[in-house]
């Protein structure tokens, strides 16, 4: 999958300020290649980068719910 161009745009200093009113800083995370392939694929259905995504739950934008029904499946 292409990078989303805004993730790059986001962490060039081109001398204006950025959209939160402060630079992004490079992270590293580490996750497995099928929770990377689907977040990537679901932030594509949304129509943001990864690093966008990780933004909005770290702000509080968005929320993260566990799936009860998958939980339960587990405990099974």
């Amino acid at each position: 999958m292409p990078v989303h161009p805004n993730s790059l745009a986001n962490l060039t200093s081109s001398g204006s300020v950025p959209a939160r009113g402060e630079p992004k800083k490079k992270r590293n995370i580490a996750v497995t290649d099928t929770a990377w392939v689907q977040l990537r694929q679901y932030c594509q259905e949304l129509g943001i980068s990864v690093s966008e995504a990780i933004e909005r739950i770290g702000r509080g934008e968005y929320r993260l719910e566990p799936n009860l029904t998958e939980d339960k499946d587990k405990s099974n």
